[in-house]
């Protein structure tokens, strides 16, 4: 009985693993910005004031 072969690996594509490297930069950048506004909300939330 013969082995099935195996399927080949897909070939990186330049265009989408840079355009995918964006997203992921973008994916990031939004995360930090989402902390940094429930920061802002909890501290609005206990009354705390910058003086």
């Amino acid at each position: 009985m013969d082995t099935p072969k195996q399927p080949a690996a897909p070939q990186p594509n330049p265009d989408l693993q840079a355009r995918v490297a964006k997203w992921l930069e973008l994916k990031r950048e939004m995360e930090a910005l989402h902390a940094q506004l429930e920061y802002a909300r909890l501290m609005l939330k206990l009354g705390v004031v910058k003086r």
